[in-house]
Order: C-alpha cells, then sequence, then structure tokens
C-alpha cells in the first residue's frame, strides 16, 4: 500500500505534490479530537495522513494547474489555512489568473499575517514601504522579525542605521548575524557593515 502511494504521488509534479499534501494534511488537522482518543489518535495522525494523501494524489493528477489551484487555494483561504492566504496574496499582486490588484493582495496578505505568516508580514511591508515610506511598513517588518527571521532584522537593522539609532542598528544586525553564523565569535571579519557600526558607536561615545 505505503509502495503504491509513493508511486501515485511522484506521478505527479511538483505544484501537484505540493497541493496534494497540503489538501491532506488540512484534511487530517481538521478531523476532531477527543480527550479520550487525543493520545491514540497523536500516534495514528501520520499514518492517515499517508492513507489521505494516497487518497488525495489520483485526484490532483487530473488537476488544471491554474484553474484548480486557484479554486483550491480560495476554498483553504476560506477555512482559514495562512498559506493559502499568502498565496492568494501574492497571485492578485502579480495579477496571475486574475485581474491585478493589490487591494485584494493586501486583504489576503493581512488574513494571513494576522496569524503570523512571515512571507505575508515581509509582503506588507514591501507594499506599504513603497506606498508610505518605511514608517508604515515596520510594524510588519517587526513583526517578522519576531520569528527571527533575517532579512526582517537586517532592514530593521538598516532603517535604526539610517535614523541615527546606531545601537539599535548594531543590535538587530547582530541578531542577525548570530542566525547567519552561529558559530562566529567576532562578526568584525564576515561583516563590513557590523565593523562600521562598531567604529560610529565609538566615535559617538568618545564625542561625548
Amino acid at each position: 500500500l505505503e509502495k503504491r502511494i509513493q508511486q501515485a504521488i511522484l506521478s505527479l509534479s511538483d505544484k501537484k505534490q505540493h497541493l496534494a499534501k497540503r489538501f491532506a494534511k488540512g484534511w487530517v488537522m481538521s478531523f476532531p479530537e477527543s480527550e479520550m482518543a487525543k493520545k491514540t489518535w497523536n500516534i495514528l495522525k501520520i499514518f492517515v495522513m499517508v492513507l489521505c494523501l494516497g487518497a488525495a494524489a489520483p485526484t490532483f493528477a487530473s488537476f488544471n494547474e491554474e484553474q484548480d489551484g486557484l479554486m483550491f487555494e480560495m476554498h483553504f483561504a476560506a477555512l482559514g489555512d495562512s498559506t493559502s492566504q499568502f498565496h492568494l496574496g501574492e497571485i492578485w499582486e502579480k495579477g496571475e489568473q486574475v485581474p491585478k490588484s493589490i487591494e485584494k493582495a493586501i486583504e489576503y496578505y493581512s488574513l494571513a499575517a494576522k496569524q503570523g505568516h512571515v512571507g505575508a508580514n515581509m509582503a506588507l511591508g514591501r507594499i506599504y514601504e513603497k506606498q508610505n515610506g518605511i514608517k508604515a511598513a515596520l510594524p510588519y517588518y517587526m513583526r517578522a522579525a519576531e520569528n527571527e527571521y533575517v532579512p526582517a532584522e537586517l532592514i530593521i537593522s538598516r532603517h535604526f542605521d539610517k535614523i541615527g539609532k546606531t545601537q539599535e542598528a548594531l543590535d538587530w544586525l547582530e541578531k542577525a548575524l548570530k542566525q547567519m553564523f552561529p558559530n562566529e565569535i567576532d562578526f568584525t571579519r564576515v561583516s563590513p557593515e557590523y565593523q562600521n557600526l562598531k567604529m560610529k558607536l565609538q566615535k559617538d561615545s568618545s564625542n561625548e
């Protein structure tokens, strides 16, 4: 059975495999759990997921990747799936299969961002920065940075540097570098930007 399921899955394109897996995961996660069955269900969940995936694979094999994929995303977005909401934001922003609409993109990105979706927060930051400047975008970059997302931390660091808050800029950059180079002791060796901020901070201290 497992071999047949794997063959069915591998026969799909990458995009259809992705849709089938998310369909199976969504079905499993929506299955009701009673307190009595909780421990048993946690053990069986992976097995049920595999069975659902095997059942979903033939269905997705006949999918039209554009039309049916859009309907799939809309269905799960309506159920509150943050990944589908984010994907719909991308679709509306780029005008793929639908007329391009930044307003609709913001609507779906916002739904996903409220659930802590990092990509959605970054997308909103990028859109609002383009429309109204970095101050409007900063709250969204901050939310992404709360999830230790390095690109957001770097954006925030550069913003603080531009407005003369050198210590805050250095703190955010150091946070990002610790994730990028966990075994590095001296960040001046890997980041000229870090070295410049350290020198600027020392200069500011000597002028006080």
